[in-house]
């Protein structure tokens, strides 16, 4: 079977009482054979150390407690400091990664000699048809973004490589991560993935994602104890591109920063508090951000070919997928797409409810799923639509039956910028249905938002 290379896990912890049970299960349940979990309680004050206990004698489990909170980036260097293994596995302590996760995130790190870092596939734990991402990227401004973020995996386009592995999952060669440590610990949290990624790159390594290195994850349960998410999100950003921005890029950055701050004045200038104060702690901490600038400043390699090629915020608003729960009890064969009686048969893919006069709708984005019952035998549907743009478009309506991929039925629509109702020929049986909306194409809306086609309703008999 060959020589499998040690492993050191490191979980790091604060205050998950209610989660790091569940993570460490699924870690104790790899089929990968030789590892260590190094668990790094970040001074945590509910019940975690006394559930930590109970599994210090199942495997081989170690916790290393801080006397406070040292952040996401001071913790992992903490539980570097006791790491053996020749490979380092970093997962949040609301991670909870599947069997064969550790086995194929080393089976691809192992491919190439060139991979420092392998980004896992990481999915919303309360919705795992849903992404949370697979690796992740920056734009121009330098907003970050997980790629693949609120997509469903059936339409997904995973990347291959991608700038920096999501902090919830990563597996980084031990040498790659000496050769580039320690962590900046001074932002507590946001961004460490990021640099991580930016560091692996300048110093002629990759960060390549492993398709099948799986992860859920409870999405937003560490940030539930922060007060001051954007502001720290802003200061990490800017710290970040002080940092690693070349001087080319400095100067194409600085006066489009300085417009976009102004920009954010001017639309709320209640909110100007946020960017000058991340722009003064920016300041205070020049000095070690000039330090860390000046390490890396010799590591030529580009990382910039991997940046999303936008400036201003990013990523663009998705739809909210996390919050359709389908309820297959109050299904029936109609969908009224007005934000009351839909709520239980949407899947993903629908943006908020909206208005035209007396007409309710949602727009779609690529693709767009929900849920029907038909209760006995139909022959005909009645579409109410528009599309985003005069020209006409056509869009592909796909019918299976529920727990099955091939369709049982397509149909092709056709719509322009009027709204229209119109009838097509569709024949199901009786049963549970997905319904899938794929336009052919997207465009730009308002807000950035990507949008297919609206929709109105669907009626059958």
């Amino acid at each position: 079977m060959g020589i499998f290379k040690f492993v050191s896990i490191i979980v790091l912890n604060f205050n998950g009482e209610k989660v790091i049970g569940k993570c460490l299960d699924a870690l104790l349940n790899q089929t990968y054979p030789n590892f260590e979990i190094i668990i790094v309680d970040n001074n945590s004050y509910d019940r975690s150390l006394e559930i930590i206990s109970d599994y210090l004698e199942i495997g081989n489990i170690s916790v290393v407690k801080s006397k406070k909170n040292l952040g996401v980036a001071g913790g992992r260097n903490l539980g570097l400091l006791y790491a053996k293994g020749e490979i380092i596995a970093f997962i949040d302590n609301d991670g909870y990664a599947h069997k064969n996760w550790l086995a194929e995130a080393v089976k691809t790190l192992e491919s190439d000699e060139k991979i420092g870092a392998v980004a896992s596939v990481v999915f919303f734990s309360h919705k795992r048809i849903i992404l949370n991402g697979a690796g992740g990227t920056l734009n121009f401004q330098g907003y970050g973004g997980d790629l693949c973020f609120n997509m469903p995996y059936e339409f997904a386009q995973i990347p291959k490589e991608v700038l920096y592995p999501m902090g919830c999952g990563m597996v980084v060669r031990k040498n790659v991560m000496d050769m580039i440590g320690p962590l900046d610990p001074t932002p507590l949290k946001w961004y460490d993935d990021a640099e991580l990624g930016i560091r692996i790159w300048k110093s002629g390594f990759k960060v390549v994602v492993s398709p099948y290195a799986w992860v859920d994850h409870a999405f937003g349960y560490s940030d539930q104890f922060l007060k001051s998410k954007v502001y720290m999100c802003e200061r990490a950003r800017i710290r970040t591109i002080l940092k690693y921005y070349s001087a080319l890029q400095l100067f194409l950055w600085i006066p489009r920063e300085l417009w976009y701050s102004l920009r954010y004045f001017l639309k709320s200038p209640s909110c100007w508090g946020i960017p000058l104060k991340s722009w003064l702690w920016n300041i205070y901490h020049l000095g070690s951000a000039l330090k860390w600038r000046w390490k890396f400043i010799s590591k030529r390699n580009s990382f910039w070919h991997l940046l999303h090629q936008s400036w201003g915020t990013f990523p663009p608003p998705t739809p909210n997928n996390q919050a359709f729960i389908p309820n297959f009890k109050s299904l029936g064969k109609d969908l009224i797409l007005d934000g009351h009686s839909d709520l239980h048969y949407l899947n993903f893919g629908w943006y908020y409810p909206e208005r035209d006069g007396a007409i309710s709708y949602r727009w779609t984005e690529a693709q767009a799923s929900a849920f029907l019952k038909i209760s006995s035998e139909i022959h005909s549907m009645f579409i109410k639509l528009r599309a985003p743009q005069s020209k006409e478009q056509k869009i592909k309506v796909i019918f299976r039956r529920l727990g099955e991929i091939n369709p049982e039925s397509e149909v092709f629509v056709l719509a322009n910028s009027d709204w229209q109702e119109k009838k097509y020929e569709v024949r199901l049986g009786e049963g549970f249905y997905e319904l899938i909306i794929s336009p052919e194409t997207v465009v730009k809306g308002r807000c950035r938002r990507l949008l297919g086609v609206a929709v109105s309703y669907m009626r059958f008999i």
